[in-house]
């Protein structure tokens, strides 16, 4: 399946994501260490929480698969099983039922 601009421009996008927080995440770690090194307890502190607020999100988003990926994956499992059918025969259902409805309310304002 080829891959379109907007999903290269998506990930790029989360690459930058992921390099601001890893940057953010690496620069509070450093300075914690250099703060607990100090006994300097209120900026080590700070710099301990904004490193956990950056380097976990940060590795988050680097192990986290792709939308395009699991998107992909979805419609290949939803295929092997048949799904297509059934949320057809649902969103068919929908419609017909949304119909009725407007309908009947037409029919009472008249």
């Amino acid at each position: 399946m080829a891959t379109s601009a907007r999903d290269v421009g998506a990930r790029d996008d989360s690459r930058d994501a992921v390099t601001a927080f890893a940057s953010a995440g690496a620069a509070s770690l450093a300075s914690a260490v250099y703060f607990w090194r100090k006994r300097a307890t209120m900026p080590f502190k700070i710099s301990a929480a904004a490193t956990w607020l950056t380097a976990g999100p940060a590795a988050v988003l680097w192990y986290a698969p792709s939308r395009a990926s699991l998107e992909r994956e979805l419609a290949e499992k939803a295929a092997a099983r048949g799904a297509s059918a059934r949320e057809d025969a649902i969103r068919r259902d929908g419609v017909a039922a949304a119909r009725t409805l407007l309908e009947k309310r037409a029919s009472e304002e008249s």
